[in-house]
């Protein structure tokens, strides 16, 4: 990190604001590092920025006004990210959706004002569509002509880009990210995860999950390299690539684990981040024998970004820039007994955009109520309990179900 920053400086420019400004230092500065690998396809970073170059133009030939939403069907990375990349440039605000999630998106989808998607998967509500296919693709990199750089000047509360919550607190909500959040989860994202110009970052399974995203982001600002690839197993890919980050639900770090060969040589470097859930002592001794160097958990949500580090212990170490605490019904904060836990952070979200009601739920004076309980000790530790709703109220005293859990596993 620090030999980057003093290239920086070297340049005698300012710091960039968008990813498309990094991926272009990175491209002068290092032309024949890869940046990305898609499906064993290896791409430079002199080959991105060229290709970002040519398809600023595609974004720009859709004639869309600033703050336009385009929705994008998940295919594969590099041409995603191409597109993401180019319409997050000229201030178009980008929403990924899988073929799967299409049905339970209908309505934004039937509201944004341009889909690029697959022959096959037109959603039936779209206003405007634009095929993806691999002709169109080649035809808009081989495209010759002058390249207009001239790029708006966004302000830090311009929309940045649309997702929705995971549903833990309910039925799924849309969310707009602005670029001021878009640049603290990005921050955070590499503050977690470290990332240098020798990482390579599995991008898996797409970035429909806006984590998935960040850490991409944060990722390739940095100069490192970010893998796709959907043709072999977990296994192959971590011995072709030599991985070195994997950002991965506890589900899928289980199952990863399961499908192992007994000859699997562990990663010398690998760090694993766990997100949506915590593990347990099982699991990461699983992990750490088989694959993980570091692993750790985060505590994050769609709504804040990320909030902290999770231990061993279960103690979570607040991020810097994060504020949290716990408070009782009356909004007043405890220490050293459960409480409701609230966050303030940089890459808070404001509000939903189609739910008053759980906004006025959910945030309260600047605060974020993810619905978790939790007990501090002092102002940068945190322990998670459990779900609010879960709670078991006996005589007064609440307890989480997972006191009870851990108590039986050691009975059974």
């Amino acid at each position: 990190m620090a030999k980057f920053e003093e290239n920086y400086e070297a340049s005698g420019e300012n710091d960039p604001d968008l990813t498309a400004d990094y991926i272009s230092r990175h491209a002068g500065l290092y032309p024949s590092d890869i940046a990305v690998i898609d499906n064993h396809r290896t791409i430079t970073y002199a080959e991105l920025n060229r290709h970002l170059d040519r398809f600023v133009d595609v974004a720009r030939r859709f004639e869309l006004e600033i703050g336009a939403t385009v929705a994008i069907e998940w295919t594969s990375l590099y041409p995603h990210w191409l597109l993401m990349l180019a319409f997050e440039t000229v201030g178009i605000v980008t929403f990924t959706y899988t073929t799967a999630g299409a049905a339970d998106h209908g309505e934004m989808l039937g509201a944004v004002n341009l889909i690029i998607c697959s022959q096959d998967h037109i959603p039936p509500n779209a206003k405007r569509v634009q095929i993806i296919s691999r002709g169109w693709f080649l035809d808009a990199l081989a495209t010759d002509g002058e390249i207009d750089r001239q790029r708006p000047v966004l302000p830090p509360d311009a929309p940045f880009a649309v997702f929705m919550t995971s549903g833990t607190t309910g039925a799924a909500k849309r969310m707009v990210e602005n670029l001021r959040m878009h640049e603290n989860r990005a921050e955070k994202g590499q503050l977690r995860a470290e990332f240098d110009r020798d990482s390579r970052f599995l991008v898996w399974p797409s970035f429909a999950l806006r984590g998935i995203y960040n850490y991409a982001t944060a990722c390739i600002r940095m100069g490192g390299c970010c893998v796709y690839n959907s043709k072999d197993g977990v296994a192959q890919t971590f011995a072709r690539y030599d991985v070195t980050h994997l950002f991965v639900l506890p589900t899928v770090l289980r199952k990863t684990l399961d499908t192992l060969p007994d000859d699997f040589v562990k990663p010398d470097n690998l760090t694993i981040s766990v997100f949506g859930g915590r593990i347990g002592e099982t699991l990461r001794t699983r992990a750490t024998h088989r694959l993980a160097t570091t692993l750790f958990e985060n505590y994050s949500s769609n709504e804040s970004g990320p909030i902290s580090i999770v231990g061993p212990d279960g103690v979570g170490r607040v991020l810097p820039g994060v504020e949290v605490e716990t408070v009782d019904d009356h909004h007043k904060p405890v220490w050293r007994q459960p409480g409701l836990v609230r966050v303030k952070t940089g890459g808070c979200i404001e509000r939903y955009e189609n739910d008053p009601d759980a906004t006025a739920k959910m945030f309260r004076d600047g605060w974020f109520y993810p619905g978790d309980v939790g007990e501090m000790s002092d102002p940068r530790s945190l322990k998670l309990l459990g779900r609010a709703d879960d709670l078991i109220n006996i005589g007064g005293q609440k307890f989480a179900p997972e006191h009870f859990e851990e108590r039986l596993r050691n009975v059974i």
